[in-house]
């Protein structure tokens, strides 16, 4: 009879205790994944010119985008071989969600030395842009390029 009464009681605290024991719910921010709704930016930049070599002036450009960063592999023509391309404007635009990019071609090379010599043909200079994002990346890339040719 004892037997009895004993597993009664201890099944009576099992019971009531139950959910009681297990700590609670975690307080831990990443016991499970969360998402953002944090706005996609730009935070960072490059530009760089790869290649300069005589050629027809041709205007083209590739943009690559993902896992948070867009790369715009480009041409853009010149009018002598004392050109070079400089990234003139990269923004943004949330409302859009596009990068818009413009790339010019540009006499010289930082010197303000216009008295020498440059060879006298069409040149095609090759650029690649990188451009870093937080929150994801632009859903589309507008490219504008402006020759000088």
């Amino acid at each position: 009879m004892d037997r009895r009464r004993f597993l009664a009681g201890t099944t009576t605290v099992a019971l009531a205790t139950a959910g009681c024991l297990d700590g609670g719910a975690s307080e831990d921010p990443t016991a499970s994944p969360t998402t953002s709704d944090a706005p996609t930016r730009l935070v960072a930049t490059s530009f760089e010119v790869t290649n300069v070599n005589c050629g027809d002036g041709a205007v083209d450009h590739k943009a690559d985008i993902g896992d948070g960063r867009v790369v715009v592999d480009g041409v853009v023509g010149g009018a002598d071989a004392c050109h070079t391309a400089e990234l003139v404007g990269a923004d943004y635009d949330r409302a859009t969600d596009t990068l818009e990019v413009t790339v010019a071609a540009v006499r010289g090379d930082g010197d303000d030395d216009d008295d020498r010599a440059c060879a006298g043909c069409l040149v095609d200079i090759e650029y690649v842009a990188t451009f870093a994002f937080e929150n994801g990346e632009p859903g589309s890339v507008t490219v504008r390029a402006r020759g000088a040719t």
